[in-house]
């Protein structure tokens, strides 16, 4: 007399199968929200950093941030004064990122190539050819008033933090896919995904945690915008 052995059918199986696959289908947006939630979080603790080292160079600058640009006397751009660049705002940047890490003086040029790669945008990837590992990644604001005006001789201009009357409204530094790290009104239209990781000097606010650009202002707290904010709204750019 045969027995039969306890198990499933191959119904029963296919049934389970089935039952698995609709419950993985339910959980997908709600992983897929968890993880760009903490993408999310990861680049505004990137930018509240940066804000908190140039809030501190600021101290140190009678009360003036760290320029975005700066000419020479013929009008040129200095490059190595660019504010990425900019070793004394760096070096307040890796004291921010590596509070117990001294700074390694003898080795600053070096740096100018290697600190900003400490704060990577997780929704984004490196530029071939790129001026800087920040580039495509994060920018600061250009439209800023008092600031260096591109292709004016001598033009550094300094923007006192006093000066700013809406701290709350004004970006400081925020995503964006210009490999030059500068964004500005002109800009904020401009981006498409397809710009991420290419080579592009649009001056262009990038809008890629879900739909948003984050950037941390003068008063040091990060938030999010929308395309329609930052191209209607000056607020955002100047004051």
């Amino acid at each position: 007399m045969r027995r039969h052995l306890p198990g499933f059918t191959l119904i029963e199986l296919l049934v389970v199968i089935a039952i698995v696959a609709v419950l993985a289908a339910m959980l997908m947006p709600a992983v897929n929200l968890v993880r760009d939630a903490a993408r999310g979080a990861n680049c505004a603790a990137n930018l509240r950093q940066m804000g908190m080292a140039d809030f501190a160079y600021a101290q140190d600058w009678e009360g003036s941030i760290a320029p975005a640009y700066a000419n020479d006397a013929s009008g040129a751009a200095l490059w190595d004064r660019w504010w990425y660049r900019n070793l004394d705002l760096l070096d307040k940047l890796d004291q921010v990122t590596s509070p117990n890490i001294g700074i390694n003086t003898s080795d600053r040029q070096n740096k100018r190539s290697s600190r900003a790669r400490y704060l990577p945008c997780p929704l984004t990837r490196p530029i071939p050819g790129g001026m800087d590992p920040m580039s495509g990644c994060y920018a600061m604001n250009a439209s800023l008033p008092d600031g260096p005006q591109w292709g004016v001789a001598n033009s550094t201009s300094r923007i006192v933090l006093a000066a700013v009357a809406s701290p709350s409204r004004v970006m400081l530094f925020g995503d964006s896919v210009n490999s030059g790290c500068l964004f500005n009104i002109g800009g904020a239209a401009l981006y498409t995904p397809a710009q991420e990781g290419t080579l592009v000097n649009n001056n262009a606010a990038a809008y890629r945690h879900r739909a948003r650009c984050q950037a941390v202002h003068f008063d040091g707290h990060v938030e999010g915008w929308l395309r329609a904010d930052l191209t209607a709204d000056t607020s955002h750019w100047s004051w």
